[in-house]
């Protein structure tokens, strides 16, 4: 398992401090990039599950794209859960029927199989 390193926890703490009602939105580019949203999702027996994403609506739905989740355990360290690209799902399925197998059902991959390059 893998931590981040010190600079990115520092920011990644940095950005939850910031954070008012568990969501903060980043939005300093002046609308030349899309923000970027971060969110406390739940409270695990162990620390904070957060996502950091983009959000952006395609066929008039919602949908976070790429989506990040993190888990922020009580002693200080945070590990990156999931990494989830909504449109690469999407083409694996399409185009890559094999390759879609990696994915959890949910099109996260875990940690583990991100180290692996998807592969099972």
């Amino acid at each position: 398992m893998k931590y981040l390193s010190e600079k990115a926890r520092n920011v990644f703490q940095a950005l939850v401090a910031r954070m008012k009602d568990g969501h903060l939105k980043l939005d300093n580019s002046n609308n030349i990039f899309m923000p970027v949203h971060m969110e406390r999702l739940y409270k695990s027996p162990v620390g904070y599950v957060y996502s950091i994403a983009h959000y952006g609506k395609q066929n008039g739905d919602l949908m976070k794209d790429p989506d990040i989740e993190f888990l922020a355990l009580r002693d200080g360290n945070i590990i990156p859960l999931t990494f989830a690209v909504a449109r690469w799902v999407a083409v694996a399925a399409k185009f890559c029927p094999g390759e879609s197998q990696a994915n959890r059902s949910d099109g996260r991959k875990s940690a583990e199989e991100r180290s692996r390059g998807g592969r099972v």
